[in-house]
């Protein structure tokens, strides 16, 4: 049967079993002979008292020597695992309590983790003389709440007090990996696990589950038992919260979105900012229903400022209020770098793009929402890249090695770029260079139209963020633009299309690096390549890409804890094909009073494995 240690690191304390050897070699006594008359008789008496007097020093040697390894051994707390070390019928129980934050449910006689608590702590007593328990505490990560195992009689309670769920999910995979580590350690043989949870989808990464099982098999671990603790809630919650993908400015009117579930048919949900009631919103519906909540507001002075979409409080307060923090800026800082000179070249039509974001940009800039520092790109440094609010690059002259690397580490750490494109003699830098830079396909063939024909635009992504919210009739006069020279880019590398050209090209891309983004227009605003920069839609059109190049990633809200979801518990994506077969063996420990445990179904529902069945009644 194996032997297992419950502190295997002290058995390196063995070690010092060669400190006695080693004092003595080094006290070894050196005989110096010394000539004398002849004394025969008494040098074969010294002879066998020298040999009585050596076994006995190695005798001693030695029982020091095992002395210090039995310590280190006994330090070590050996067990042998498999051998029950009470009455017939003892075993080892692993308890493991859902931790998620789904535990945290209010019902009659608490939340559903104090109801676990109890049936832990019941079991544990119910547990013949001779057993033992372990309980585990399982959240994203899984811990031991004691250092041990118990015995079956010892009391739980004060140890659990202390416990509480977390803010999390909880990862099956992890419960089961720790269980089977402790499971090696147990007295008994096989070692039961006992699952007490809601059963409540917590998103947990499950990858490794097939090989969780596996080890705990081996481990000596016997059949999962799961418990389910706490009825079926319906209640409301708030969802997601989704602030404007683009700068605010102080004093601006806004809307923020709330994606909401309803507890009952007409529940309130609020808005705060700064701990003040700003807006409400009461959505049409029945329990149960989903809905998008659009709160209208005006925005406050410049600053971070908190807030907060709240439900009222029901039995699951986790979900009841979804914070945010809403960034109103004074000013946002635009770098904009050009192709040639800042005197009398004026290339790529940058003065059109400068202007529409700062009207007084030509006197020195005004006090508008943008400050505008434009400059060649030759006089561009690295170091003012990561500073910058905005970054638009207009027809740029070929970057260095150190300004590409600089611009693609500021995409790759969450910043946005702009570039416009439009000079024919730079096609061979934008193939070989800037466009695989930014992992994008370099084939790009330059269009151009003759001086009676020109294109016009189609708006093919009006919900972006750029475009969302404008009038259809403002939509329309952007689109009434005119160019007769633009590149077209067959292959977009996946970026999404904002605006197309009549002819098909894509006339505005929006793609992502890293976790950064950037916008590509495949033309530059001179008057030889089209009107845009004449067009009366061009300065909003401007700034609310500025707005969005400064504008941190909001994100897309997912990872939340779901609401108003039946229960279910995710299983290995891999659908166990690595497991030995009936190596996971779930069943309903709650029998109902007939002593039949109910075996669970393993189901799949559009991919996702489930675990469904008289456990999910």
């Amino acid at each position: 049967m194996p032997v297992t240690f419950l502190n295997p690191a002290l058995l390196f304390g063995a070690l010092a079993a060669v400190v006695p050897l080693l004092l003595h070699l080094l006290q070894r006594r050196r005989v110096r002979r010394v000539e004398f008359s002849d004394l025969r008789f008494l040098e074969e008496a010294q002879v066998q008292q020298a040999r009585s007097l050596g076994w006995r020093r190695s005798l001693l040697l030695l029982l020091r020597m095992l002395a210090i390894v039995l310590l280190a051994l006994a330090a070590a707390r050996p067990r042998v695992a498999g051998v029950a070390g009470g009455p017939a019928g003892a075993g080892s129980l692993i308890c493991v309590l859902d931790g998620s934050a789904s535990m945290g449910t209010q019902q009659e006689g608490g939340t559903r983790f104090d109801a676990a608590r109890r049936l832990c702590i019941e079991t544990a007593a119910a547990l013949p003389a001779g057993g033992e328990i372990l309980v585990l505490q399982a959240e994203d990560t899984c811990r031991p709440l004691f250092a041990d195992w118990l015995p079956a009689a010892s009391a739980l309670a004060p140890g659990l007090a202390g416990a509480a769920p977390g803010e999390g999910g909880m990862d099956l995979a992890a419960a089961l990996r720790e269980a089977a580590v402790w499971a090696g350690r147990a007295r008994h043989r096989p070692v039961q696990v006992l699952l007490l949870s809601d059963l409540q989808d917590a998103g947990a990464d499950t990858a490794g589950l097939a090989a969780a099982v596996s080890a705990l098999r081996a481990g000596g671990g016997g059949p999962v038992l799961v418990r389910r603790v706490g009825e079926r809630v319906d209640n409301g919650g708030v969802l997601d919260v989704r602030l404007p993908l683009r700068t605010v400015r102080a004093g601006e009117a806004l809307r923020v979105e709330a994606a909401v579930v309803l507890e009952h048919a007409g529940q309130q949900f609020l808005l705060e900012l700064d701990g003040r009631r700003v807006a409400e919103a009461v959505p049409a519906g029945e329990a149960g229903d989903g809905a998008v909540l659009d709160f209208a507001l005006t925005a406050p002075e410049a600053g971070i400022h908190r807030g907060r979409v709240l439900a009222g409080r029901d039995r699951y307060p986790v979900d009841d209020v979804r914070p945010f923090l809403l960034e109103v800026r004074d000013r946002i800082p635009v770098l904009l770098a050009h192709g040639g000179g800042s005197g009398e070249r004026d290339a790529g039509g940058w003065r059109h793009l400068a202007r529409a974001l700062d009207p007084d940009h030509d006197q020195g800039g005004g006090d508008g929402l943008f400050a505008v520092d434009s400059r060649p790109v030759a006089n561009l440094q690295p170091g003012d890249l990561p500073v910058a609010g905005a970054v638009f690059l207009v027809d740029p002259e070929p970057l260095d090695a150190r300004l590409l690397d600089g611009l693609v580490d500021r995409l790759r750490d969450g910043g946005r770029a702009a570039f416009l494109l439009g000079d024919p003699e730079r096609a061979g830098y934008l193939r070989e260079t800037l466009l695989p830079a930014l992992d994008l396909p370099g084939r790009v063939v330059w269009r151009r139209r003759s001086e009676s024909g020109y294109e016009t635009l189609r708006i093919t992504a009006p919900g972006h963020p750029i475009l969302d919210g404008l009038p259809e009739g403002a939509l329309a006069t952007l689109a009434e633009a005119r160019w007769r020279g633009h590149f077209a880019l067959p292959d977009t590398g996946g970026a999404e299309v904002l605006l197309a050209f009549d002819g098909g090209d894509p006339a505005l891309l929006a793609g992502g690096l890293g976790a950064g983004a950037f916008l590509i227009l495949p033309f530059d605003l001179g008057e030889e390549a089209g009107d845009l920069a004449l067009n009366p839609m061009f300065p909003p059109f401007a700034q609310r890409m500025a707005s969005w190049l400064a504008a941190a990633d909001a994100g897309d809200g997912t990872g939340a804890v779901p609401v108003g979801s039946a229960p279910r518990l995710r299983l290995a994506a891999d659908r166990l094909e690595n497991a030995p077969a009936g190596a996971l063996a779930l069943v309903d420990a709650d029998d109902g009073g007939d002593g039949a445990p109910r075996a669970a179904r393993l189901e799949w529902r559009r991919g996702t494995p489930v675990v469904s069945g008289p456990v999910l009644r």
